[in-house]
């Protein structure tokens, strides 16, 4: 169903009935949205924008990082709902099985569902900016850790990917996606949201 929303209550495509139909049953509601990935190991939110209720569904997430990225066309739950996404870390593994239930424990209870302790988190914010194409190369930085202008972030044999300005790697993997690398982001101050 991800990358199906809006959707289409009408449409002949599954995925495309159900995620309309989630839309209407969620609205108004907040909503935390698992995923795990192939890029990093790290427990991190993603939105599409930032404004107050998505960024209090990632503090009740406990996520250490924010990332938002403003592409409706995507068609993630977060372009079109109060939700946020929490990424738990990656496919298949253990540790994200494992994440994914510390994150949603931590929300129910921060958010007054359950009655356990939890913590909230004041994650750091990076705005998405750019799309890397190039799914061919080997990507060969670490995700939100800085590439300074100079350094090599990617490879396909002798070819190099170099970046021409400072970023951080968000969603960047060998392995994550069919048709891009991932992207580019700039760490943000709280204070700039």
């Amino acid at each position: 169903m991800n990358r199906n929303f809006p959707g289409d209550k009408d449409s002949n495509k599954h995925e495309e009935r159900i995620a309309a139909e989630l839309l209407e049953q969620i609205k108004g509601m907040k909503t935390l949205d698992l995923h795990s990935t192939n890029s990093t190991d790290k427990i991190f939110a993603a939105s599409s924008d930032i404004d107050q209720k998505k960024l209090e569904i990632a503090r009740s997430s406990c996520a250490s990082v924010l990332t938002y990225h403003e592409n409706p066309e995507i068609g993630t739950i977060n372009s079109f709902a109060n939700a946020t996404t929490v990424e738990c870390g990656l496919q298949g593994s253990k540790q994200a099985k494992e994440n994914a239930y510390s994150v949603l424990k931590n929300f129910l209870a921060a958010e007054g569902l359950i009655d356990e302790d939890y913590s909230r988190s004041d994650p750091e914010l990076f705005e998405v900016y750019e799309t890397v194409e190039k799914p061919e190369y080997d990507f060969v930085a670490e995700n939100f850790e800085k590439v300074e202008k100079g350094d090599v972030y990617a490879k396909n044999g002798d070819t190099q990917l170099v970046a021409e300005k400072d970023f951080y790697p968000v969603l960047m993997s060998s392995t994550g996606y069919e048709d891009i690398l991932g992207y580019k982001a700039r760490k943000v101050s709280e204070d700039s949201s």
